[in-house]
């Protein structure tokens, strides 16, 4: 008889993420793991006991967090990255018209562009910065 748990993971960011997760979990004795990144959700199956504690726990040494749910995409990546995405999208618009439209530019408009270019290069990708820092 075969047990299943769900887990909700975040902080993946991309398809590599994905993978180094699945390799934590299938280091586990016994346990088989399919991990989604667009959902953020693995599904770890397994012929023994599952520990969740110790599931979580395998995927916490990897550097993402991890937490036991039914159904949990908004749980992390959903509900963040729409807030990221959302603050981005106020700032790179005035950057790009202030960029592209020559008409637009008035003296020193690039330190202006900078200023607009500098949050959304670091707080709004700063799940990027984080998950490349960790898969250094």
């Amino acid at each position: 008889m075969s047990q299943q748990i769900e887990l909700s993971v975040g902080g993946m960011t991309c398809a590599s993420c994905q993978r180094r997760v699945e390799k934590a979990l299938t280091k586990i004795d016994g346990v088989s793991a399919t991990v989604n990144y667009a959902t953020g959700m693995a599904v770890v199956e397994s012929d023994q006991p599952l520990d969740s504690a110790q599931l979580i726990q395998a995927i916490e040494n990897v550097g993402y967090s991890a937490s036991l749910t039914e159904k949990a995409v908004e749980k992390y990546g959903v509900a963040e990255f729409r807030r990221r995405l959302i603050f981005s999208s106020i700032f790179t618009v005035p950057l790009m018209l202030l960029a592209m439209v020559p008409s637009l530019q008035f003296d020193y408009w690039q330190w202006v562009c900078a200023l607009l270019a500098t949050p959304v290069a670091s707080w709004a990708a700063w799940p990027f910065h984080r998950a490349s820092f960790l898969n250094l």
